[in-house]
């Protein structure tokens, strides 16, 4: 959950969520990504121990509630970001950048994107794709195994797909404008 639904849910008051109007944005959607991503880094539920600390306390979910939204506080304990700043600095950052409890300072989809965490992969893909290149086409396939036909074939249902006849015309795309209708044999 982001803070920002601990803290419209705060707002409305137990029992009273369901009249609390929340606009759901990618910025939530980001704080979530971060937390899976904090949850592979140490193999456990990132938010879930500390939960269950606050829960013990009073029996309800309301402490931990108030500890998400509280803008104060870290979701990422001192202890929690040396671990993870030891395996990568880069990380460490791009967590802290995208768990910020203010949503209006969290990174973007578009900054996350353009994190440094991420250069090593740009590097890498860079240099093992070469230009994508369009499928061949449909012309270029052996005359064998690919028969062209009219557009206008009738297509068979899926009871029909059991007796020996050839199969149902497939569409195969040959490029971006158009495409041709072939029966494979």
């Amino acid at each position: 959950m982001a803070p920002e639904l601990a803290r419209a849910y705060l707002k409305a008051g137990p029992g009273h969520a369901q009249h609390c109007p929340v606009v759901l944005t990618a910025s939530m959607d980001l704080w979530s990504i971060a937390i899976c991503v904090l949850e592979t880094v140490f193999l456990s539920s990132a938010l879930t121990d500390r939960y269950l600390q606050l829960k013990r306390r009073t029996g309800a979910d309301m402490d931990f509630l108030t500890w998400l939204a509280d803008m104060e506080t870290d979701i990422i304990a001192p202890a929690m970001y040396d671990a993870v700043r030891s395996r990568s600095g880069a990380l460490a950052n791009f967590l802290c950048g995208m768990l910020r409890k203010d949503a209006s300072k969290r990174l973007s989809a578009a900054e996350c994107l353009k994190h440094k965490w991420f250069h090593h992969l740009h590097r890498k893909l860079q240099m093992t794709t070469g230009p994508v290149r369009r499928a061949q086409s449909v012309q270029h396939l052996p005359a064998r195994s690919v028969q062209p036909t009219t557009t206008d074939a009738v297509h068979r249902s899926r009871s029909d797909t059991a007796d020996p006849q050839p199969q149902a015309p497939i569409q195969i795309a040959t490029d971006v404008q158009a495409s041709t209708t072939c029966t494979v044999t």
